[in-house]
């Protein structure tokens, strides 16, 4: 029974930012979409209500003493961050990828991540290489199977991650910090992006409209 101007009326009572409003307008249209798909109603009320436009985020890395300060300080209080930590450090995956992956999923004979398709933003299948400092970190905690990441939710990952951070010094955390650091310094020690957009599982394009020279 939702209409347009419900949604309209609830978007005009919080002083959201662009980024949040639309991501909020992106998550209810998702979910009547779903609604739709299901026979449950006829349209979808979100569908024409148009997204802000929003200025591109400049790209921002963690320098390499700030990346050293990261793994210290969750070595020393929070080592169960450490290997989520580590892989989105030295590997790239998304919060998201990382959130979900599982020990099996490592292969250190052949030195991959998988990351399953269901589990990936693009819902494409992709092997990520595991270099050899990664390696070393995950050593420490190796184990055949289960979670990466520690329990609980996503959010609650992501505050773990904040504490660490505030904790080495890191303030304010750029946004998706270690996956861009990794985009920018594998395309910088590789100079290919074709390589690049493999691993991150994105397009050369955005690698080079985002990572290249930072």
């Amino acid at each position: 029974s939702i209409l347009r101007r419900d949604i309209e009326n609830w978007l005009e009572e919080f002083e959201w930012s662009p980024r949040t409003r639309k991501n909020y307008l992106v998550t209810l249209t998702t979910i009547l979409n779903f609604a739709v798909g299901k026979g449950y109603r006829a349209d979808n009320p979100a569908a024409g209500i148009g997204r802000p436009i929003l200025d591109d985020r400049p790209i921002r890395i963690l320098t390499v003493e700030q990346a050293r300060a990261l793994l210290r300080v969750t070595k020393e209080f929070d080592v169960e961050m450490l290997p989520a930590l580590a892989i989105g450090l030295f590997a790239g995956l998304r919060r998201s990828e990382v959130f979900t992956l599982d020990w099996s999923e490592l292969d250190y004979e052949h030195r991959t991540i998988e990351v399953k398709g269901v589990k990936s933003k693009t819902r494409q299948r992709r092997l990520v290489s595991v270099t050899d400092n990664l390696v070393e970190w995950l050593n420490l905690h190796r184990k055949t199977s289960g979670p990466i990441s520690p329990p609980g939710t996503i959010d609650v990952l992501s505050q773990r991650l904040h504490e660490l951070a505030v904790k080495a010094g890191i303030t304010p955390w750029p946004h998706n910090a270690m996956r861009h650091s990794f985009g920018s310094y594998f395309l910088g020690k590789t100079k290919d992006e074709n390589l690049t957009a493999s691993e991150m599982g994105n397009s050369p394009q955005v690698i080079i409209k985002h990572y290249r020279a930072l």
